[in-house]
């Protein structure tokens, strides 16, 4: 559930849906489909409600996994790993060390995020030079 206010916004599969779509379409026009994968947390766990979405024909370099996230407590807690992964995206030495940052949602306090690294790097190995 997102909070607007005070108003509070119950987050539908649908809604969540097409608000992660939105958020992937400024970086592409291509006509592809997320599709629900899993539930990552259950629905009493934690600070956040996490899914894994699938996505069907994207565009070439598109990843094939996204992770969604809204926060379960409102009150902007979110937008701290927002700006966090806005940050941290910016600097391509840091390329595979953190999970790109496609965008968000701030009425839904919803952010869409990859997945999984493309490459494994330890820390020690970018420390290096490696």
């Amino acid at each position: 559930m997102a909070h607007q206010g005070d108003a509070a916004i119950e987050l539908s599969e649908s809604l969540i849906t097409q608000a992660a779509l939105d958020i992937c379409r400024t970086h592409s026009e291509s006509d592809f489909k997320l599709t629900l994968a899993q539930k990552v947390l259950p629905d009493g766990w934690g600070r956040y409600l996490v899914w894994r979405y699938q996505v069907q024909n994207g565009p070439v370099g598109f990843p094939e996994t996204l992770i969604v996230k809204s926060s379960k407590i409102g009150g902007g807690h979110i937008f701290n790993e927002w700006a966090s992964l806005q940050f941290l995206n910016q600097f391509e030495a840091l390329g595979g060390l953190i999970p790109a940052f496609y965008g968000g949602n701030e009425r839904l306090e919803l952010l869409v995020n990859v997945a999984y690294l493309n490459q494994q790097i330890r820390f020690y190995d970018f420390e290096m030079g490696a």
